[in-house]
């Protein structure tokens, strides 16, 4: 849940993610493991499961959530498209001390068997102004980044043409500033190789006063 794009919401809310699955191979499987690193934004002692498709057992090792399925006996798609599918559902509270502005973003890695791990849609959830403007955030006007998700460079390009000098910033899901970057083309390049993997916001400020917003993903190998 939560307000908007951004899914925007209060420090007190409960945030409550569901991870859905499904077989698409091309026979049975027998395990599903979800694995799901939790933010240190979320209290883990308060995660509370709240919904299932299949029995399943768990355990949290350094504020990493494997849900493990096993065994789960799930055919493959084309034999069984309904019984194909599974879930987990859990809820979980922020952190009481958390600053006054930050996002939480989430996501899982699925695995089927022995085969290599299915990633999950980032999940984002907005507390509070998170150093960009909200009413920016939401706006049709955005930046184009590409490539997604990246790991060396990231290119970003204007939705408008100008001929005018521009301001880049990159900000970390706190808010902190990580780059700042003056430029004077609509196309430019930026090195994104000594950043942590994760979700991060970038913002161009014209000289005209003119702002656009978007976030990137560098994920590294």
């Amino acid at each position: 849940f939560g307000q908007g794009e951004s899914a925007r919401i209060d420090r007190e809310d409960e945030i409550e993610y569901r991870i859905r699955f499904q077989n698409t191979g091309s026979d049975t499987a027998f395990a599903v493991v979800i694995v799901d690193t939790l933010s240190e934004l979320l209290d883990v002692e308060s995660l509370r499961f709240t919904g299932n498709s299949h029995d399943y057992s768990y355990e949290i090792i350094d504020r990493v959530l494997t849900v493990t399925f096993n065994p789960i006996i799930l055919p493959d798609s084309t034999t069984n498209l309904e019984e194909s599918i599974g879930y987990i559902r859990f809820a979980i509270k922020q952190n009481e001390d958390n600053p006054n502005n930050y996002v939480v973003a989430n996501f899982a890695d699925i695995y089927f068997d022995f085969n290599p791990p299915i990633r999950t849609n980032t999940e984002i959830r907005t507390i509070g102004e998170v150093a960009l403007n909200n009413s920016e955030l939401l706006s049709t006007d955005r930046l184009k980044v590409f490539p997604v998700p990246a790991s060396e460079y990231v290119q970003v390009q204007l939705p408008i043409e100008t001929n005018e000098e521009f301001n880049l910033t990159v900000y970390d899901l706190s808010g902190r500033t990580i780059k700042f970057i003056q430029v004077n083309s609509n196309l430019s390049s930026i090195n994104i190789s000594n950043l942590n993997s994760g979700i991060y916001f970038i913002e161009a400020n014209t000289i005209s006063g003119k702002t656009f917003t978007n976030k990137f993903i560098v994920q590294h190998n």
